[in-house]
Formats: structure tokens, sequence, C-alpha cells
């Protein structure tokens, strides 16, 4: 089958609807069943390859040969220019923590395996910031390839074999399709990213294939464009009303058997309104260039909205600008290129030196992260020390070492952080923390109580989970009891008359999120007063103290987002890191007095951090001090603010004696 314009016409419609979708998601909701064209598409335009190419000796290297080359090189630069953009530019963080490994992934055709094994799927917000997440359907694609000589195998012999290979596939089809129904949430991730429940699309274009070559019977033309038009309108209302809950089964129907219905009417006569319609220029030039413009323009949006952002229509006409013109230049010099060059190589050849070129860019990705630290143009990187909350002990240790290490508990783990190689024994109290994030954010802190005292620090990961929070709903999710239950029963064993056990966690509704979600502050309402005066009083019975870490300062920005010239441009950013006093005084007020009413308890201690990062004569509290970052972004401590921290708690749990009399 020679190439048909109104084909890249349809390729174009697909691409310029994912570039719309990833530009403006509420204005094109469906945007995304984009992807699901693409892969009807390439089903059919494979099948259309190897058929024309025949069974000879050697087909399926050759097969494999013409997909590397024409996936492979653009795909490895555009990985490799995006790592080396991440690390001038992205700082690591939470939000980041995922990319680089995603990007690693992707040069071996896997980034979608990783996407369907952690815990957020493709709408996650924070995948909004992996620059490499859209690699997912290359993948997908990739692994449909290897097992696509199979199911074409038997068409290629002709005669009955055909019919053998047309069952085999519309087998395929069905079981792909009901794989694709399955129910719960997580099943959800791996029906969305694997190749179980998306073979079906691919062999949509596959069959249509296939039903096309089984002979063409007499079409009218009207026949042929009702079914075309039918087949748009199922595409563009796919497009226009997708919900995302219901993919890949049924949400991708629509778009699919759309897709599959234009290939059929396209492929018949190419001289239609429909197929003039898609052949039109612009959208027929999008489509020959599809792949380049869907390699490049994800990276693209992402960085700017690392950076300058990615919020005004002036910042989006400038990445769609860039992006376009990056994809130009990939299809033209690298894509095109690749092709041209290697058409002589042997199969063998090219399918060898693809795998090595995975190999090798991935190391060289790896090499390249690695020197973020040294490159990286980013604040945040530059001053690494003063941002990232490690368990580094600073200029407190005066002999020995600080050592740490982990022991699972339950789903989670227990970091234990101690001092070796120093004669003295301590006297000081051992501290258990747990907590939410927050208590993790704390590293320096205990590292610098462990340095100077000398007893050990037990830290427990409850990430995502306060403890003692006051906001039972906060607390009531099915993993939070799990792991707190766990941390609890673990603690209790290992507690011992005077240790101290440290509750810091977020005891307020944050205001904005690391990708910038806003929440309206209001007043948080004191709940499960009866649950948290258990838990201190089962503490007690071992003869611990308690430590609760009062409400902490929370800004209106996520700093580390922030903390470069440009990133003023960004929408998240433009609210500033001043707060007033006052305001947040009054609506940490009922959270303080309930938590007051607690350390009126025999051996329970209240520990106020805002005195600290926010002296009571200043009006207005700031995120720095001298220029350095008290919060790493809108509601964690940073490194420094950490530190600035240690004198407080230090003199709560060892200069003062503990009594029993409580109201500390």
């Amino acid at each position: 089958m020679d190439r048909i314009a109104a084909i890249d016409g349809l390729r174009g419609l697909a691409v310029l609807a994912v570039v719309w979708y990833h530009l403006s998601p509420t204005s094109l909701p469906g945007g995304f069943s984009g992807v699901d064209v693409f892969l009807v598409v390439s089903g059919f335009v494979v099948s259309a390859s190897v058929c024309r190419h025949g069974l000879v000796e050697g087909w399926v290297w050759a097969f494999f040969a013409r997909r590397v080359r024409r996936l492979l090189p653009a795909l490895v630069v555009c990985l490799i220019a995006t790592g080396v953009a991440c690390m001038l530019w992205v700082p690591e963080a939470w939000l980041s923590d995922r990319n680089h490994k995603t990007g690693r992934m992707a040069f071996y055709g896997a980034s979608n395996w990783l996407m369907a094994s952690r815990g957020d799927d493709y709408f996650s917000p924070s995948n909004d910031f992996n620059p490499y997440v859209h690699t997912w359907s290359l993948g997908l694609e990739e692994q449909f390839y290897l097992l696509f000589p199979f199911a074409i195998a038997g068409w290629l012999k002709g005669g009955e074999w055909r019919t053998v290979s047309f069952l085999i596939c519309s087998g395929m089809l069905v079981t792909s399709l009901a794989f694709g129904l399955l129910p719960t949430s997580d099943d959800f991730r791996v029906a969305f990213h694997l190749v179980p429940a998306r073979a079906w699309e691919f062999l949509t274009g596959v069959v249509t294939w296939q039903i096309l070559q089984k002979g063409r019977p007499a079409q009218s033309k009207k026949a042929l464009l009702v079914l075309g038009t039918s087949g748009l309108i199922g595409v563009l209302y796919s497009l226009g009303s997708a919900s995302p809950q219901q993919f890949p089964v049924p949400g991708a129907i629509p778009a699919v058997l759309g897709t599959g219905c234009l290939l059929f009417s396209l492929a018949h006569h190419e001289r239609t309104r429909l197929s003039s319609l898609l052949s039109w220029l612009p959208l027929a030039s999008a489509g020959r260039m599809s792949y380049s413009l869907y390699l490049w323009h994800w990276p693209v949006f992402v960085l700017f909205r690392w950076t300058v952002g990615l919020d005004g229509p002036m910042q989006r006409v400038a990445a769609l600008v860039v992006a376009s013109g990056v994809a130009y230049a990939s299809w033209r010099y690298i894509e095109s290129h690749g092709l041209r060059a290697t058409r002589e190589w042997r199969p063998s050849f090219v399918v060898g030196s693809g795998i090595a070129t995975m190999v090798v860019g991935a190391v060289l990705l790896d090499a390249i992260h690695h020197q973020t630290g040294r490159w990286s143009r980013s604040t945040v990187m530059r001053h690494a020390e003063d941002w990232f909350p490690k368990t580094k002990p600073g200029s407190y240790l005066t002999c020995g070492r600080v050592d740490r290490a982990n022991a699972e508990v339950g789903s989670g783990w227990v970091k234990t952080i101690s001092r070796k190689g120093c004669p003295s024994v301590s006297k000081a109290p051992r501290v258990f923390a747990i907590g939410d994030s927050h208590a993790l954010a704390l590293g320096p802190m205990y590292a610098a109580y462990v340095a100077t005292t000398g007893a050990p620090v037990f830290l427990y990961n409850n990430g995502g989970c306060p403890v003692l929070s006051l906001q039972l709903e906060r607390e009531s999710s099915e993993h939070c009891k799990r792991s707190f239950q766990a941390a609890r029963k673990h603690m209790m064993a290992a507690l011992q008359p005077g240790d101290v056990v440290f509750l810091p966690s977020l005891r307020l509704e944050r205001r904005v999120d690391q990708w910038g979600g806003s929440v309206a502050p209001r007043h948080a309402i004191p709940s499960g007063l009866a649950e948290a005066r258990n838990i201190l009083g089962e503490l007690r019975t071992v003869g611990a103290h308690v430590v609760v870490l009062a409400p902490n300062l929370l800004l209106n920005v996520p700093l580390f987002r922030c903390a470069d010239g440009w990133t003023q441009w960004q929408a998240v950013c433009r609210p500033g890191h001043l707060v007033e006093r006052a305001e947040f005084e009054a609506r940490r007020r009922p959270v303080m007095l309930a938590l007051a009413d607690l350390a009126k308890e025999p051996d329970v201690r209240l520990f106020d951090p805002l005195p600290i990062l926010c002296p009571e004569d200043e009006v207005v509290c700031s995120g720095y001090r001298g220029g350095r970052p008290l919060f790493f972004d809108a509601d964690h401590l940073s490194a420094y603010g950490s530190e600035l921290l240690f004198p407080a708690f230090m003199d709560l749990v060892v200069s003062r004696p503990w009594k029993d009399v409580g109201g500390d």
C-alpha cells in the first residue's frame, strides 16, 4: 500500500489533539485518546508494511530493523537532550524523584511497566512534572511489535493460513478487550499502561487490514463515505468527551472503532470528500512529523512548567512554538536522516546496533543525572546543604561518626540514627520519632541530637499518615491504620522508661501542594481527642515522655519551585513567601488550644517551632532568613530550618528535667 495522505491527516489529528490536551486539558478533555488513534493506525500500517515486503528469508529481522530505524534515533536524542535539560533546571524533590528512573526505563521500552507498578496513574498531577511520562505509549508499541510477527506469520503464508491468522488476531483482540475491563484502581493502572489490556487497539488496525485484503468487494463511494464519516464522528466524540476513569474499556471504543472505520474507508477510495478533508496540507504535514512532535512536545511543556510556567496564554504559545520547532528539526535531521542512512545496513546489524544504543543511552543518561549537583542552574541544587533535610550532623559531631541503618516494620521501615566511635556513654534519653513526612523532614535536627548527646534516634517512616493530628479523617485510611499499628507495636516493644516519643505531623490543612494545587485556608476543627488521650496514656504506661510538635508555619508557595528568578513567571509562585502572622495564629488557634489541653497530662510537652522560625516581634513571617530557606516546599522544613530548631529541641528534651506535672 502506497502512502495515503489522508492517513497522515488522521495521524495529524491525533497528535494535535494530544498536544492540545497537554496544553489545556479542560478545553479538550478527551484529547489524550489521540494515543488510541495512533495505536490503531500503527497496527494497520505495520501490517501493510510487512505484507508489502512479503514472506522472504529473514523477514522478522527485517521487520524489527524497520521499527528500530523508525523509532530509535529520534527517541535516543530526545531522551538524552531531556536529561541534560533536567540536569540544568529541574531540582531534585519528591515531585521529580521518579523522573530519572522513568527516562532510563524509556530506553528499554519499559516506562509503561514502571507507571503500572507505582502509586500514581497517568492522570496524576505529579506526572505533569515528569518529562518522560509520555514514553509509556512508546513502550506499549515496542512491546506489541515483539508479539506482532507471531500474529501475522500465518497471513504471510497465504491460502488457508490467512484464515488461521485472522482467527488468531481476532481471538487475541477479544481476549485483550476483556482484560481491559478489570475493575479495581490498581488494575486501572495495569489496564491503562500494559499490553494485555491495550493489544486490542493495535489488533483492531491489524484486523482492519486483513479484512481489507481478503478482497475488495464493490463498494459505493457513498457507503464508504458514510462509514468513514461515522468513524470520524466516533473519533471526534472521543477526543471531545472521553473520561479517564473508563479507559481503556469502554472509554477507548469510540476512538478505536472509529479509527478502524476511517482506515477501511480511506484505504478503499482515496478520492472522497472525507479523504480530501483529512489530506488538508497542514493536517497531513503534522501527521508526517507526528512521531517527532509527540516525542518532543511533552518534555518541552514539562520544562516550561518547571521554569517559567505553563499557565498563561503567552507561555503556552511560546511552549508550542519551541516544541514545534524542535520537533521539525528532529523529523528533518534525525528521524528522516536515520531512515535514509541505515537503509542499506543488514537487518541483524541494525537490530544489534539498536540494542547497543539503548544500553549506552541509558548509561549516558545515568552519567548526566549524576552531574546534577555540579552543573545545575537551580538555586536549590547549588545550595543543597540548605535545602535538603538529610540526616547529616553538620558541625555538632566532635568524635566518631553518625551511622544510619534501616529495618523493615510492617509495610514501612524504621531508621536508627546512632553515633559510633566515641568513648563516652550517653545519658540523654533515646528519641522515637513517628509521624507523617514532616517527621522525616527533621533529619538534620535528629542528626545534631545524636552527634551532640550520643543517644540514638529511631525514626519511623509513616509518610502520608499523621499521628495525633486531631483530625481523624486524615488518619482513617486503611493504609494509615495498618502503618501506624505496625510502627506502634514495634515502638512499644522497644520503649524503656525515660525514652522520649516525638510526634511531629502536619496538623493543619496545607495552603498549597507541591504541584501548585491551592487549598482554601480554613480553621481546623479538632477531633479525635479521646483517641489522642488513649495513645498518650499507652505511652505513659511504659514510662515514656512525649513531645508533640505544634502546627508549624504554612507558606503560600512551594518554595523550592519558586527559588529562581525565572520561576516568578509561574502562577504558583505569585502569592509570594510572606505570611501574615496574625492570620496564621488565628487559623491554628483551635488546634493549639486542644494540644495545650493534652499537654496538661503528666510527661507531655508541646514544642512550638513558630517563635523560632518567626520571632514574636515580626508581624509578617518569611520563608527565608538571611537569604537561606526555612522551608523546602510550603510546609516541610528545609535543612536550614530543621537545624534552627535543634537548640530548642535539645533544651526541651535534655536540659530541663522531666517532672510528673503537665502544662509545660
